[in-house]
């Protein structure tokens, strides 16, 4: 066949979705003059979300391995080829799918600025600054999408992308940066797609109407997945209510009170735990921890961190994908105090002589046998994977730490702020549900825990690096 007679388009999808973001999105561009990383904006201010990045996203998904799930005969060959040419990664070819900008649906967002530290983990000390703009969430994205199906390639590869593509959009979908710590997270709200199957002569006319309206017949309920479909990953649901015992403090620069320094996290009005200021406290103990048991395998501990929390403390291999995704959460019955103390020097932790710093922590207004907090994070890993069973024994360890008020969280931690007592918790694996009371009384089948209560350490772990 030739090359003219190859190129002949036979049918062309397109589809529209609307995403909403549910949590704090970061959609940085460059550093600006004071803030380390700015929001993607155009012009006139608005933000955005770029199409290269949503697509390189999308393109995760489709060569992770463990998303396939085959539904037919149709051969490897087939499917490979249809791919190299849908996502555009063959040498000298051209993606079959543009993918536009997402757009704000109204011009309604709120930017906020997010004053934050980098805390080591070996000493626990102040390492540099980070501040960055975020996105709060309620913003509806529009996108736009249009595959092209030429001569040569099959259809129905072509649906089973669309379908992967709703489904993956449809299964937490994140993106952006920090999206292990809450960030970025998307919720579809609207899916819509049309074929344009040119062997029909109408479908020339309602092409046409759509290039004049942008408006089409939705057709997603008649189509079904044939040589492939998204697998959603394995998750292990935790929640857990806690109740604060003494006060509360992630510390924000204070924007209204000129002599009050810090004040805790808000939005809407609404005291919140940010989702990374949680994950950075389970990450410092979760490495002490491991290096307390370990017996001198420093390797097995660094590649456990790696495996759970994406980084290498190490900082000898790349930072990956964490498996831990935690969410923003919300305090209830609490109200601010204003407190003042000696100013400390947040990088060498003394004193500042003659100064003082006005703080306004919350505290709860129930007893302290009642949740002020409850906390979600989810474990995304395969039971097949080298270190699951090894990630969620360190998980019960931190909650464990967590209920008994030996890991606190948030600032000023020193001076007994930010320490929580366990009132339930609760772990989903699978269809197995098992709750966790603070007198040790287990509901549910406990023994699905049982094969998580120690480490399985491999000896030579540290040969094999």
């Amino acid at each position: 066949m030739n090359a003219k007679m190859s190129n002949r388009i036979k049918q062309d999808i397109v589809f529209h979705a609307v995403l909403e973001n549910a949590s704090p999105l970061i959609m940085g561009s460059e550093k600006g003059e004071d803030i380390d990383l700015e929001i993607l904006k155009h012009s006139n201010g608005h933000p955005y979300i770029s199409g290269t990045a949503f697509s390189g996203k999308l393109l995760k998904y489709f060569n992770a391995k463990e998303h396939f799930e085959r539904r037919s005969e149709a051969s490897d060959a087939n499917i490979k080829k249809n791919q190299f040419f849908f996502l555009g990664e063959e040498s000298g070819s051209q993606s079959h799918i543009r993918l536009s900008n997402l757009e704000l649906e109204e011009d309604v967002f709120e930017i906020v600025l997010n004053d934050s530290n980098k805390i080591t983990k070996q000493e626990g000390i102040v390492e540099n600054k980070f501040n960055f703009e975020k996105l709060n969430p309620g913003c509806r994205f529009q996108m736009k999408g249009h595959i092209t199906v030429r001569e040569n390639f099959d259809l129905k590869y072509f649906i089973d992308a669309l379908l992967f593509i709703r489904a993956v959009l449809d299964d937490d979908f994140r993106i952006g940066a920090k999206t292990a710590k809450g960030y970025g997270r998307m919720k579809l709200k609207h899916f819509h797609a049309r074929v344009f199957d040119y062997q029909d002569p109408e479908a020339f006319t309602a092409w046409e109407h759509y290039l004049r309206e942008g408006t089409f017949q939705d057709q997603c309920a008649s189509f079904s997945p044939q040589w492939f479909c998204y697998r959603p990953s394995e998750k292990i649901h935790f929640q857990l209510q806690l109740a604060i015992q003494s006060q509360f403090i992630t510390g924000e620069a204070a924007v209204d009170e000129e002599e009050v320094g810090k004040v805790q996290s808000q939005r809407n009005g609404t005291y919140i735990l940010k989702g990374e200021s949680f994950k950075n406290a389970l990450s410092h103990r979760a490495y002490r921890i491991l290096n307390t048991v370990c017996n001198g395998n420093h390797h097995w501990a660094n590649d456990l961190m790696l495996y759970l929390f994406g980084e290498d403390v190490t900082e000898a291999k790349a930072h990956q994908l964490a498996r831990l995704c935690v969410n923003e959460s919300v305090f209830c019955e609490v109200r601010s105090e204003k407190q003042t103390r000696i100013k400390i020097n947040r990088f060498t932790g003394g004193t500042v002589n003659g100064a003082l710093a006005i703080a306004m922590p919350i505290h709860g207004t129930n007893t302290s046998e009642e949740p002020n907090l409850t906390v979600d994070f989810e474990f995304k890993g395969r039971s097949n994977e080298q270190q699951y069973s090894n990630a969620i024994t360190l998980l019960l360890h931190l909650i464990k730490d967590l209920f008994t008020g030996d890991l606190p969280i948030g600032g000023e931690k020193a001076t007994g702020k930010g320490v929580f007592k366990g009132c339930l918790a609760s772990i989903q694996i699978g269809s197995e549900k098992v709750e966790l009371q603070r007198n040790g009384y287990c509901k549910g089948n406990s023994a699905v825990l049982q094969s998580f209560n120690h480490f399985k350490i491999q000896e030579n772990a540290a040969e094999n690096q």
